[in-house]
């Protein structure tokens, strides 16, 4: 990464806008900044890793105290860096949050912080976490790593040389690609926890088989060995299954003579209760004559009502030949009913007669006083109509700028996801282009050896020209061909025709977008609405519009009513008057008819009384009721003889099968064997407790015998799965330990730190190239081969060799000055190492903040010596110093200087 051009507003002391052409500085070498104290050196450093970032290039300086207190409350506060990577452009921009001057009304708001990053082919990106990820993944670091390889911060320079293993090891994961030996050092610890925790399961598992198996006697049975322990179980075993048999055998032999006894209660039983059955018998038989005597009376009372049942026939004879007189009566009753009933519909017919005809009068007079009160609605609608055809009119105005803001968020969407899609392809793009470069690259380095392929003795080289050909050079068996690079660049230019047709949409779309933003600018400022109330506005207005208009419509329904209602009242008022006529002839009609049933019921009055004082009841309902109940009476007197009858017979039959019954049980009794009940069940309950003894024992064998044979097979199985998990547990977590530094009595150094100690070797063999130059010979960078301890995780640490006394030390004894040599030269060691490792990562600039002023003048010229050496590697190195001396070495400056009025300004002079 090299800077280009930097630009600065209103950040830190620098109040205003700077702009700083880097370009003029070179491709390499070194360039000095220098200044007034407290003038804003570092603050270029700063500009830098916040627009690369978002942070200073120092641990104590935040985002939020980059604004410039020199500065205008109207300027904005923003770096943009334009630089170069791998031979390609980036542009980035950012501003930090801070408090600026409202736009509208009085007072401040908060500036968010932003960002925005423009890729080489133009693409933008300006999600400030995307800006963010998209830089890491350009660089190849992040931050606090571009400040211990790339940028050595005012007092920061010391951390990459004390740094311990742990932290290089992150340090070096990232930049070298080591992150997979880590992810296999965590496989195999887990894979090896796993194994253990799984051994210590199954050896649980034994345990608590052995804890479940159910000894006889239990003493003597802890701690033996597993196959003494299996042994004694089998014992147990075979003598639990032998003893279940024999008394599987004895309850066999239980359960018969068990029921030969319940056999012989049975019969005791059986003949206790006939005992019972006999007395029970000969006692009812004594009830039973005696009710048998009392039918008897019974039946002779009975036959002495005949007399009375006669009388009765003789009365309900004399009511049966009056009933027909009791029908001429219910007629005359009837007719005359009907006659008052007649009297009443006409007397109804006069009063709704009288009240339809009120009615109609006053229906009448309130139609023609509403009538009156419609003649002027024809003019009201057409007032309406006007107001309604206005109304419309400022709801579609409403309606064109809803639709205007609907296809501005359509414009901008189609616009981001046109972008998101470029991405893509432009990422596809790059990565066909890298992998054609590298296959070209591959197939050039190759061509060595496609033309020694051709070469013959005795035949001149077409290189050399040499005749004799000793040693020629060897084609790899992985050369790519010609063919396949063809191709690859063939692929290349498709993906990158694609990622540019891709670009040309999204430009496309951004113009159209900001088409249909200028437009509805210009809605909303006629509106005097400003784009952040417009969604609001556009509501208002709509939801107004839409009121006003409801409003209107509502008032224009009502208005046709009354139209309508009016031409009904024109119709209907005639009618009403000629149903007013009609309803005063038919009260008139009413009126006659009841004078003529009023004397017809009087008529038929006078024939009722002359019939009714000729019968002996009031009417014939009353006399066949008195017809019911003298029938009811004489057949419940011959109903009362025949059941007398029926129960004499039924309680003379009852005693004969009474005396049967008792001469059966005496005869049973006579043929029975003799029992004793009492004797046979208590030989029945000594038999019943025996077996639940018995049983209980056959229960307790049972369920020991099921476990111990549970125990016993499912502790086999669990020993031969303790012993595949020892087998595999034992290499398993040799190769964990060995990987992850746990060997014990051994330097604890993982994997990965195995790995990365190539690296830092390499590393330090660049950086002693300096460094001895630099210290005149006299100090040499050396990775510690022997831990300070066992303990703790090494691999990564330093020491210093002193060539002046022979002794080998920890770097942290360096002085002042010495430090920073060795933490420059380790720096630079760094950065030649990632670039000569393809590990994604190109330096081409590296910056150095303060540090000289704790060299002598000795030290000094040999810093300048290795330092002035890096031109040849095209690496520009800036240096900050308030050294004398650097200022007249170094041509090529940065000059920060102080305002009288406040703030500070920056030139670039070579």
């Amino acid at each position: 990464m090299r800077p280009l051009k930097l630009t600065i507003s209103a950040f830190g002391p620098y109040a205003g806008r700077e702009v700083l052409d880097l370009e003029r500085l070179g491709e390499s070498g070194l360039y000095l900044i220098t200044g007034d104290t407290g003038a804003g050196k570092t603050t270029i450093f700063d500009s830098i890793t916040f627009a690369l970032f978002g942070e200073a290039s120092g641990e104590n300086r935040e985002p939020a105290m980059l604004r410039s207190k020199y500065a205008l409350p109207e300027t904005p506060t923003e770096v943009e860096l334009t630089f170069s990577n791998r031979g390609k452009v980036y542009t980035v921009r950012r501003n930090p949050e801070y408090d600026r001057p409202a736009r509208r009304g009085g007072g401040t708001t908060t500036q968010k912080a932003e960002a925005e990053l423009i890729l080489p082919d133009g693409k933008v990106i300006t999600k400030l976490r995307e800006v963010n990820t998209a830089l890491v993944e350009i660089l190849g670091v992040d931050r606090r790593q571009f400040s211990q390889i790339a940028m050595i911060a005012q007092g920061d320079f010391l951390k990459l040389l004390l740094a311990q293993t742990q932290e290089r090891r992150e340090i070096f994961r990232r930049i070298f690609k080591t992150g997979r030996f880590q992810v296999l050092q965590d496989r195999l610890k887990s894979e090896s926890a796993a194994l253990g925790r799984a051994y210590d399961g199954a050896k649980s598992s034994v345990e608590q088989y052995i804890n479940g198996i159910r000894w006889e006697s239990p003493e003597g049975k802890e701690g033996l060995p597993m196959e003494e322990l299996l042994e004694m179980l089998e014992e147990q075993i075979k003598e639990d299954a032998q003893m279940l048999c024999a008394l599987e055998t004895a309850e066999k032999q239980q359960e018969k003579d068990l029921e030969l006894l319940n056999n012989n209660i049975g019969k005791a039983e059986e003949l206790h209760r006939r005992k019972e059955e006999l007395a029970a018998a000969e006692s009812r038989k004594t009830v039973m004559n005696a009710r048998l005597n009392e039918k008897e009376q019974a039946l002779d009372a009975e036959k002495g009502k005949e007399t009375v049942r006669e009388a009765y026939a003789e009365e309900l004879a004399l009511i049966r030949g009056e009933i027909p007189e009791y029908d001429r009566l219910e007629k005359l009753r009837g007719e005359q009913t009907l006659s008052m009933r007649e009297l009443a519909e006409h007397n109804k017919l006069r009063e709704s007669g009288e009240q339809e005809k009120e009615r109609l009068q006053k229906i009448l007079a309130v139609q023609k006083q509403e009538l009156e009160s419609l003649i002027d609605c024809g003019e009201e609608k057409a007032t309406l109509l006007h107001a309604k055809s206005q109304a419309e009119q400022t709801l579609q105005k409403a309606e064109q700028l809803v639709e205007a803001l609907r296809k501005d968020r359509a414009a901008q969407q189609d616009f981001i996801v046109a972008q998101e899609e470029y991405l893509v392809l432009q990422s596809r793009a790059d990565e066909a282009q890298n992998a054609w470069q590298e296959l070209n690259r591959a197939f050039l380095a190759e061509q060595a050896g496609v033309l020694a392929q051709t070469l013959m003795d005795g035949e001149a080289c077409p290189v050399c020209g040499a005749m004799h050909h000793p040693s020629p050079a060897k084609l790899s068996a992985a050369a790519p061909g010609e063919a396949a690079v063809k191709k690859a660049r063939e692929t290349a230019e498709k993906a990158q025709g694609a990622a540019s047709s891709a670009s040309a949409r999204a430009g496309e779309l951004r113009g159209a977008a900001q088409a249909q933003r200028e437009y509805l600018f210009a809605a909303l400022e006629a509106l005097g609405c400003p784009m952040e109330s417009a969604a609001e506005k556009t509501a208002q207005l709509l939801d107004a519009g839409r009121g006003e208009l409801r409003r209107i419509l509502g008032d224009i329904a009502a208005v046709e009513k009354k139209l309508l209602r009016k031409t009904e009242l024109e119709g209907s008022i005639p009618q009403l008057a000629a149903k007013a006529e009609k309803a005063e002839e038919e009260l008139r009609l009413a009126e006659q008819s009841i004078l003529l049933c009023r004397e017809r019921i009087k008529t038929q009055q006078t024939q009722q009384e002359a019939l009714q004082g000729k019968l002996r009841f009031a009417g014939k309902k009353e006399a066949e009721a008195a017809f019911r109940i003298k029938t009811a009476e004489l057949m419940a007197m011959k109903k009362a003889l025949e059941m007398a009858e029926e129960a004499f017979s039924a309680a003379k039959e009852d005693v004969a099968a009474l005396d049967g019954k008792i001469a059966q049980l005496r005869h049973q009794l006579a043929l029975s064997p003799v029992l004793n009940l009492e004797e046979e069940r208590e030989k029945k309950a000594q038999m019943e407790k025996s077996r639940q003894e018995l049983m209980a024992k056959m229960t307790v064998l049972h369920s020991r015998l099921d476990a111990n044979r549970r125990s016993q097979e499912r502790i086999c199985v669990k020993q031969k799965d303790i012993t595949e998990i020892e087998n595999k547990m034992s290499w398993v977590r040799a190769l964990a330990d060995t990987a992850n530094g746990n060997v014990s009595g051994k330097e604890k150094v993982m994997l990965e730190t195995y790995v990365q100690m190539t690296f830092f070797d390499r590393i330090i063999s660049r950086a002693n190239t300096r460094f001895l130059v630099m210290s005149g010979g006299q100090y040499e960078l050396q990775r510690r081969k022997d831990a300070e301890n066992n303990r703790s995780q090494s691999g990564l640490e330093l020491d210093v060799i002193d060539h002046y006394n022979g002794s080998l030390r920890s770097v942290k004894t360096l002085s002042g000055g010495e430090s920073f040599k060795a933490s420059l030269c380790l720096a630079l060691g760094l950065s030649d190492e990632i670039q000569s490792s393809a590990g994604g990562i190109c330096l081409d600039t590296m910056f150095v903040d303060e540090g000289f002023g704790s060299l002598d003048e000795e030290s000094l010229q040999q810093a300048m010596a290795a330092l002035a050496g890096l031109s040849e590697g095209k690496r520009l190195v800036g240096i900050i110093s308030h050294v004398g001396e650097l200022k007249e070495r170094i041509d090529r400056q940065i000059v920060v200087k102080k305002d009288r009025s406040g703030g500070s300004r920056a030139e670039i002079r070579v």
